[in-house]
Formats: C-alpha cells, structure tokens, sequence
C-alpha cells in the first residue's frame, strides 16, 4: 500500500521515523524528483535514524530533511517520555516506570509551520504512540491543500483513551477534516 501510494515526484511525510524504514524505502522510491521529510524526536532513536540516512547515501541530499522535532497541534516545547527498554516507544502521553526510563524535552512543531506552504502533499506516515490527533490537528493546513493526501496512521484504541479521549473522538477529528477512514486488510487491500 505505501509503495502504491509513491510516485517520482511525490513528498511523503514520515512522522514519528523511528530508525528510518520508511523514510529510506521512500528515498529509493523517489530518488531527486520528490521531497521527504522525516521527524523523530527521541534522542537516541533519531541518531539511529541519521545512521540509516547516512548508511543508504541520503542524509545529504537536498530533496530529504530530517529532523528530531516532535510533531505536534503547536510549536513551542514538550516533553517526551521514553525506554530505553523500548526502543519506538517514546510518548508524549505514556510515562514509563521502568529503571530505563526518562524524559527529554524538545522541539515541538506543527506540520503546518514547518513544510514548505507552496508544497502538496501526498504521502504521511505518522506512528506516535496515540498522539497521532495532535499531529492531524497541526496539519490542517496540509490537509486542505492537498486533495489526493494518503495519511497511513496507527491507530490503536488503548493509546487513544488516554491521550485523545477514545477512539470514535479520533474517527470524528478525521472526518472533519474530510478524510475516509480505510483499513489496510491482507494482501494489501483496503477496506472502509
């Protein structure tokens, strides 16, 4: 499903990049043509990311921007929650209580105030541990502009109790702002 939704020319969003799977399959799918712009804002995860960008050749080209701001519905800063027992588990909304956990606080930006306003976008990943409302909310802008946008989010239940107010608060948040909900199914169908 993601490498359908990829042509040449595209710009993909890759918010919450972990150590850069996607973001690295989206490089070799657009090559110089495209824009990528990757976020992760743990400390330690996102040196494992600009390690991957530089292991596959594209952490100096001018068409891919990485950064370890957290993506956000504001600017300004926050406060991120990690493991080191986790690795993709950093949160802004879970506290972890294991003798390996901490906080850091970063960079908080909203997509709307940090990508290009004269760019449509087609592609967004976004897997932040139940904080992916917030990152909709600060891509408004994107959204309204970009009339073929593809968001492939996780969307898991349990995160959103805590962090959004339940599941159906996140499935109206999407429609508001004009989306379909679709489910990726086996074999890579979709599925309303």
């Amino acid at each position: 499903v993601f490498q359908r939704a990829l042509r040449a020319e595209s710009v993909f969003i890759d918010v919450g990049a972990n150590f850069g799977l996607y973001t690295v399959k989206s490089a070799a799918r657009l090559k110089a043509q495209g824009r990528i712009f990757a976020f992760e804002p743990n400390p330690w995860t996102y040196s494992l990311l600009k390690q991957t960008a530089y292991a596959n050749l594209i952490h100096n080209k001018a068409n891919v921007v990485i950064s370890d701001c957290l993506v956000a519905d504001r600017d300004g800063d926050a406060t991120l929650h990690f493991s080191m027992a986790e690795l993709g588990g950093a949160s802004v909304h879970r506290i972890f209580s294991d003798h390996l956990a901490g906080s850091v606080t970063v960079r908080a930006v909203r997509l709307d105030s940090f990508i290009p306003r004269d760019l449509v976008v087609d592609l967004v990943k976004i897997d932040v541990e139940g904080h992916e409302p917030f990152v909709l909310q600060g891509m408004r802008e994107i959204i309204a502009r970009s009339p073929n946008i593809k968001i492939v989010m996780e969307f898991f239940d349990h995160f959103f109790e805590g962090s959004y107010g339940g599941a159906f608060r996140v499935q109206q948040l999407i429609w508001e702002l004009g989306l379909k909900i679709w489910t990726i199914e086996a074999g890579g169908l979709l599925a309303p």
